[in-house]
């Protein structure tokens, strides 16, 4: 989720280009706990898309080869459990 902190060059652009769907000086609301842009597609979407990724052949290639050592296979494992854990709760 991306969330234009008050006093950010984001921030200040989505209030010139009216993007927020809350109140600018509601600063409680720039939490994480709810979206503060307008978005299309829905954020659900998004996160389909993102998570998607990482199923991708060409990432999963790309990734392959970035591996070098018994450390690398240990963080792409626990990375691939990461994306499984997340794919599950979406």
């Amino acid at each position: 989720m991306i969330v234009p902190y008050p006093g950010t060059p984001l921030y200040e652009e989505a209030v010139k280009k009216d993007w927020l769907i809350v109140d600018p000086k509601d600063y409680e609301k720039f939490d994480m706990s709810q979206a503060v842009l307008k978005t299309h597609p829905l954020p659900h979407e998004w996160c389909d898309r993102m998570w998607g990724i990482h199923k991708e052949p060409m990432f999963i290639t790309k990734s392959m080869l970035t591996l070098r050592s018994l450390n690398d296979i240990k963080l792409a494992y626990i990375g691939y459990k990461s994306v499984s854990g997340h794919k599950k709760d979406f």
